[in-house]
């Protein structure tokens, strides 16, 4: 059985703290990988990466809504994000 690779530094890095954070503070709607990778203006196969990765590890669910597949935060998701907005506003 494959394990989810560890996820603890790349949660601090750029790219993922976005995508977390724009996912908090966005929580009215699922959103598809087009709409994400187009909001935070970063290429589409770096916002799969990083959701698969979040995926893997139960931060975001994956919803298939017709023929797309929409994204959003778990509450573990929900709070992981709460606490890296805590921490960023701490040493801004």
């Amino acid at each position: 059985m494959n394990r989810p690779k560890p996820l603890k530094t790349k949660l601090f890095y750029k790219q993922p703290a976005r995508i977390l954070l724009f996912l908090k503070n966005n929580t009215n709607k699922e959103w598809t990988i087009r709409e994400l990778y187009r909001e935070l203006d970063m290429t589409h196969s770096h916002c799969v990466n990083i959701i698969n990765q979040f995926k893997e590890h139960s931060i975001v669910t994956k919803l298939k809504n017709g023929v797309a597949f929409k994204y959003q935060l778990t509450p573990t998701g929900m709070q992981i994000a709460s606490n890296l907005q805590t921490i960023s506003n701490l040493i801004k």
